[in-house]
């Protein structure tokens, strides 16, 4: 199933975490979203920091029927490699990381808008790539 929206890691903290932004996160997830395996591998490893393990934020996900439903892990594939090695000349006066650029390329992949709560994003204009920040 094509998500409606693709989440940075950014985008995922915030509501994981409550912070500003995280209502536009819920609303998204009630639409459903994608998140790029590399976006998903630094969401967890930003909440291992914050003492939260893999196996509890499973199994909350899981719990809330939000994991493989409304919120679906996607494979980073070689089309995405490739598009985030072409994205590497559109994004980095602003500094964007290899992860960020992965997002990019799953919202590109699917034809849908990223969310992102990084505000550097609305300074990016790339052709047929569409951004939303979430605060």
């Amino acid at each position: 199933m094509k998500p409606y929206f693709v989440l940075d890691a950014s985008a995922l903290l915030a509501w994981f975490f409550q912070e500003p932004g995280a209502s536009a996160v819920t609303h998204a997830l009630r639409k459903g979203v994608a998140v790029s395996s590399i976006n998903w591998a630094e969401t967890l490893q930003k909440l291992l920091g914050h003492g939260v393990t893999p196996d509890q934020v499973h199994t909350d996900l899981k719990e809330k029927q939000i994991l493989n439903k409304a919120l679906v892990i996607q494979p980073f594939t070689a089309t995405d490699a490739e598009a985030v090695a072409f994205l590497q000349a559109e994004t980095k006066v602003s500094g964007l990381s290899l992860a960020d650029r992965a997002c990019l390329a799953l919202a590109h992949r699917f034809g849908v808008p990223a969310l992102t709560a990084d505000r550097i994003w609305s300074t990016l204009t790339i052709p047929n790539l569409q951004i939303e920040v979430i605060r």
